[in-house]
C-alpha cells in the first residue's frame, strides 16, 4: 500500500506542472498494473500534459499517455454539483451514472468473452488431430480446413479486442476483389428474374442470372470473364435503381 501512495505522489509531482490535478487514480491489481489516471480540473490542462509527457521516462520507462474513455467520478460529481439544486439530486444522478458505467463494463466483458471463445475455437480447430476411421483399413480423415482469423474477416464488434491498436479495414479494403460473378443484394419482391436479365443482358459477355432458393433478396449474375463484369460495375455503380423505388446493391461475389 505504501508503494502505491508513493507512486501517486510521484505522478502528482510530474503532472501538477501542467495544471490543477483533482485526483490521481492508480491500482495495484494485476489487470491495471502499469496504468494510472490523472484527473485535471480543466480540459486544456489535460491536453497540455498529454502533449508534454508523451514518451517521457518514468521509472526508466517511456510513458504512453492518452485520454481516458470517459470522465472520472470526481469530474462528473463536480459538474453535477454545479448544476444540481440539492445534494439528493446529485447523489441520484451519481447513482445513475455508476449504473450506466457498470452496464458498459458488463457489455465490454461480454465482448471479451466472445473474443476469447472465438480465438479458442480457432486454436482448437487449427490443431485438431485427424479423425480416426471407424472402418478397418480406411485412412484417417483430416479435420476441415479452418479459415485463419484476419482483420478482414473478424467480427466488427470484436475487432478492437482481437487486433488491439490496429485501425479497422476501410470499406474499400473489405470489398471483395473483382470477379466475373456479381453479387446482387437488397432486391425487393417487385424485382423479377426477367428484370434482372433485362438489366444485365445488354452488357457484353452476359451468361446468366442465378436466383437463390429461399433468398429472394439476393442473386448472382455471371459474365464470361472478369473484365466484362468490371465494366458492368463501373457503368452501373455499386447501387442501381432497377425499377422505380427499387434500388439494389452490386458487388463482386467472393471467390
Amino acid at each position: 500500500m505504501g508503494i502505491m501512495v508513493e507512486l501517486k505522489d510521484q505522478l502528482l509531482t510530474v503532472f501538477t506542472e501542467y495544471g490543477e490535478v483533482l485526483e490521481v487514480v492508480a491500482h495495484g491489481h494485476l489487470r491495471m498494473k502499469g496504468q494510472a489516471f490523472i484527473v485535471y480540473a480543466k480540459q486544456d490542462d489535460a491536453t497540455k500534459a498529454l502533449e508534454a509527457t508523451q514518451g517521457r521516462l518514468f521509472h526508466g520507462q517511456p510513458m504512453v499517455v492518452q485520454y481516458a474513455r470517459s470522465n472520472s467520478y470526481t469530474t462528473v460529481k463536480r459538474d453535477l454539483s454545479e448544476t444540481a439544486t440539492n445534494s439528493p439530486q446529485v447523489e441520484e444522478a451519481m447513482e445513475n451514472y455508476k449504473r450506466q458505467k457498470q452496464e458498459e463494463k458488463q457489455s465490454r466483458d461480454k465482448l471479451r468473452q466472445e473474443a476469447l471463445a472465438l480465438l479458442t475455437t480457432q486454436m482448437q480447430q487449427a490443431f485438431a488431430p485427424p479423425v480416426m476411421p471407424t472402418e478397418p483399413g480406411q485412412p484417417p480423415q483430416q479435420p476441415p480446413r479452418v479459415e485463419p482469423l484476419t482483420p478482414y474477416n473478424a467480427p466488427p464488434q470484436l475487432f478492437h479486442l482481437l487486433f488491439p491498436g490496429m485501425p479497422p479495414p476501410t470499406a474499400a479494403e473489405l470489398a471483395p476483389p473483382p470477379n466475373k460473378i456479381l453479387f446482387l443484394q437488397e432486391l425487393t419482391a417487385e424485382v423479377t428474374e426477367e428484370d434482372l436479365v433485362a438489366t444485365f443482358k445488354k452488357y457484353e459477355g452476359f451468361k446468366e442470372v442465378r436466383l437463390v432458393p429461399g433468398k429472394a433478396d439476393i442473386a448472382f449474375v455471371e459474365y464470361e470473364d472478369e473484365p466484362q463484369a468490371v465494366a458492368v460495375v463501373k457503368d452501373l455503380g455499386d447501387t442501381h435503381e432497377i425499377k422505380p423505388g427499387c434500388t439494389m446493391h452490386i458487388s463482386y461475389a467472393k471467390r
